[in-house]
């Protein structure tokens, strides 16, 4: 951000979203490396750290000026992260199987794009089978499954048909759900539209696995650089002039036809669960992990200097 920042909205969303992904399940080891005249500085981030229950013993701290300059501070950052291995290469991990009430999902659905009837409920009965098992589902506000009635009533059996839009965000950009909360189904506020600020901001909010699901643009996105992102679209894209190379990209393409709408959802459901069960046990690695952006939101009024 540069010597000087926003404060205000600004400040706190870049904050949680750079500590949510610090403490993140996916993260090993982390060090913060400050400039050391920024108003995020490390003094900064560490007081908010604690307030979030970590503690600064947990990571490593550097600074370009308390250091010595650019290349005094490159050799102790190397100098600690490969300390860190070689001291955690004595304990290796142990693998163990898990259910759904330990899935932390992220799911996608471009802004403004329509969702069929049958995708809808097939994303509703995953969100209602990791939600009921206790695990995480977190959607960003500008989802456009949130505006699916069929989505909304299938994930909430007590709605009878009940339930309108526009559904109100329970987490701030970048905001992960209170400490000791390990579930539930979370929207999280978006400020923009745009898809590597989205999937940046589900990343902090503490999801491992991000699944993305467009029916109508033939285009992957960027995916994010620690967090699987899964891909899927429909062979309803080929409506749209879609031809078979643009779905190289994706990671799962389902047929739009030839079944009822229930053998369909069924067939989605199976589908999705499955890729998420081998991308989170690391039997499949999605097609496009190499190709990612990290960019954060900014507040509507936010400047930088």
């Amino acid at each position: 951000e540069g010597c000087g920042a926003s404060p205000g909205l600004n400040e706190v969303m870049f904050r949680r979203t750079m500590l949510g992904h610090l403490v993140h399940p996916s993260i090993r080891y982390g060090l913060l490396l400050e400039h050391g005249c920024e108003k995020t500085h490390n003094d900064y981030m560490s007081m908010h750290l604690q307030t979030m229950g970590a503690s600064r013993d947990q990571f490593g701290w550097a600074s370009v000026q308390l250091d010595g300059g650019i290349d005094a501070v490159t050799s102790k950052v190397m100098s600690w992260f490969e300390k860190k291995i070689q001291d955690d290469a004595a304990s290796p991990h142990q693998e163990v199987e898990v259910g759904l009430e330990h899935v932390r999902l992220g799911l996608f659905t471009s802004p403004g794009s329509s969702i069929s009837i049958p995708m809808a409920r097939a994303l509703g009965h995953i969100t209602r089978c990791i939600v009921d098992a206790g695990g995480l589902v977190v959607i960003p506000q500008n989802a456009s499954l949130l505006q699916t009635w069929t989505f909304l009533n299938t994930i909430d059996a007590n709605s009878s048909g009940k339930i309108t839009t526009p559904v109100m965000p329970s987490l701030g950009y970048g905001q992960a759900p209170a400490s000791g909360e390990q579930g539930g189904f979370h929207v999280m506020q978006t400020v923009t539209d745009h898809h590597v600020e989205t999937v940046t901001g589900l990343g902090a909010s503490g999801v491992e696995i991000i699944l993305y699901v467009t029916e109508q643009d033939t285009r992957a996105i960027q995916t994010h650089p620690i967090i699987p992102v899964i891909q899927v679209t429909t062979t309803k894209t080929k409506q749209l002039g879609a031809k078979p190379a643009d779905f190289e990209d994706f990671d799962v393409v389902l047929e739009d036809e030839g079944t009822d709408e229930d053998a369909r959802v069924s067939v989605y459901v199976g589908r999705l669960l499955s890729v998420v069960s081998d991308t989170l046990s690391r039997r499949y690695t999605p097609k496009l992990s190499v190709n990612y952006a990290f960019q954060i939101a900014r507040d509507s009024l936010a400047i930088s200097t």
